[in-house]
C-alpha cells in the first residue's frame, strides 16, 4: 500500500494539497496521514523589568485550548475530505490523522523516519508566510533534509489535474534513479514526462550522447511515447524552462535536489524561486542519492 504523508496548517493552501495527494492515492490503495503539529507561544517578559507579567505566562488552560483547537481544525478537515471522497466514490483511499506537539519541521522529520511515507505533499508556503515565496521556511527546511520525495504546491496555487510533466536534468549521474523514482511515483495517473536539458551553448557530441543514453535506459516508456527527450540552447535558462512549460502545457515540475550543490551547474537557490513563483507549478524534487556517500 502506498503511504502519502501530507503535513497540514489549516491554511487556505491546505486543501489545495490534499486534492494532489487524493489526485495521486486514487488510483491504488493508498493511506494519507494528514499530519499537524501545533506550538504553545513563547512566554517573553519586558527585559526592562525586573518581573515577568502573569498576563505572558503560559498556563495549562491555555494550553488546552490551544490542543483542542488544533484537533478541532484536524477534525473539521478530515471530515471535509472525508465527504469530497464520499461525492466522488473514491473508495481505496484510507484517511488518517495525527496532530502532536512541537516545531513543525522537527516533527515532520521525525513522522518521515517513523512512517515511511513513500512521498510527502506539502504547501510551500502557509500561515505566517509573506505572499511570493516560493518556498516557506518549513517546506525549505524538509526539502533539505527529507531523504524522500517532496511534492511542495506554491501559495496561490489552483489545483489541476496532472497530465504533463517536466523533469530539468542536467545529465546528472544521479538523475537515472530520480527518473526511476518519478515514473513508480507517476505509474498511477498516467501523465506523459518530458525531460529537458538547456545547454547554454551549441548542443555538442556529449549532450546528444547523454541524451541517446537516457532513451536507451528509459526505452520502454520512450517508444510507448510517455516519455520524451529534448535539449533545449538557451543561455537564459529561465527563459528557456517558461517557454517550454508554456509550449508542453506542463502542470507539474521535477528535479534533482542537491544538497551541497543546490541545483548546480543550471539552477541556483534564486533562479529555482523564481521559476517555480512565476509558473505556480507544483514541484516534486528529489533527494541525491550520491550525496550520501
Amino acid at each position: 500500500m502506498k503511504k502519502y504523508l501530507v503535513p497540514v496548517d489549516f491554511s487556505e493552501n491546505t486543501e489545495c494539497a490534499c486534492k494532489y495527494a487524493i489526485h495521486f492515492a486514487e488510483k491504488e490503495k493508498a493511506e494519507i496521514v494528514l499530519f499537524h503539529a501545533y506550538m504553545y507561544p513563547i512566554a517573553t517578559a519586558d527585559m526592562t523589568d525586573d518581573v515577568v507579567d502573569s498576563s505572558t505566562l503560559i498556563t495549562p488552560e491555555i494550553m488546552d485550548s490551544i490542543e483542542k483547537a488544533a484537533k478541532a481544525g484536524m477534525s473539521r478537515l478530515k471530515n471535509k475530505l472525508d465527504k469530497m471522497l464520499e461525492e466522488e466514490k473514491i473508495t481505496t483511499i484510507q484517511l488518517q490523522t495525527k496532530v502532536v506537539n512541537g516545531m513543525a519541521e522537527y516533527e515532520i522529520l521525525d513522522m518521515c523516519d517513523a512512517y515511511h511515507p513513500d512521498m510527502v505533499i506539502m504547501s510551500s508556503s502557509g500561515q505566517g508566510h509573506t505572499s511570493g515565496k516560493m518556498l516557506g521556511s518549513i517546506a525549505l527546511k524538509i526539502l533539505e533534509h527529507a531523504t524522500i520525495p517532496v511534492l511542495t504546491i506554491p501559495e496561490n496555487t489552483e489545483y489541476q489535474e496532472i497530465q504533463n510533466v517536466l523533469y530539468i536534468t542536467d545529465f546528472d549521474e544521479s538523475d537515472i534513479t530520480a527518473i526511476e523514482n518519478l515514473i513508480k511515483i507517476l505509474d498511477p495517473i498516467k501523465v506523459k514526462i518530458h525531460c529537458l536539458h538547456v545547454e547554454h551553448s551549441k548542443k555538442d557530441l556529449i549532450d546528444n550522447l547523454l541524451t541517446d543514453y537516457l532513451k536507451e535506459h528509459f526505452e520502454d516508456e520512450f517508444k510507448k511515447g510517455i516519455m520524451f527527450f529534448e535539449i533545449v540552447q538557451d543561455k537564459d535558462v529561465l527563459k528557456a524552462v517558461e517557454e517550454y512549460i508554456s509550449e508542453k502545457d506542463i502542470h507539474l515540475v521535477g528535479l534533482l535536489h542537491h544538497k551541497r550543490r543546490l541545483l548546480a551547474k543550471l539552477f541556483h537557490p534564486s533562479m529555482t524561486k523564481k521559476v517555480f513563483y512565476h509558473t505556480g507549478l507544483p514541484l516534486l524534487t528529489f533527494h541525491d542519492i550520491s550525496e550520501e556517500t
